[in-house]
């Protein structure tokens, strides 16, 4: 699969900040930064699609409306509430 490949080209990244990259989204609305947090977290949409499957609907599908979910997401997240990104999710 495709996003096994993305999962192994993630993990030989290093690490970014990315609630710094959050709180400077919501500050900016700069989209390329945004597309950087959606790289980041996009194993969250894999986790969710593989929770999921096997139940009518194929993993592809499954994967791709996680996705879209994460962007509005990270667009509605706060971080002045003081809460983590990965647990608004």
């Amino acid at each position: 699969m495709g996003e096994d490949l993305f999962m192994r080209n993630a993990a030989q990244r290093p690490p970014i900040d990315t609630e710094g990259l959050l709180r400077e989204y919501a500050t900016t609305g700069n989209t390329a930064i945004r597309d950087r947090v959606v790289e980041a977290y996009l194993y969250i949409a894999s986790i969710i699609a593989r929770r999921f499957s096997g139940r009518g609907v194929d993993y592809d599908d499954l994967y791709q409306v996680a996705s879209m979910a994460l962007f509005r997401a990270i667009d509605r997240f706060d971080p002045a509430k003081g809460v983590k990104f990965v647990s608004f999710v």
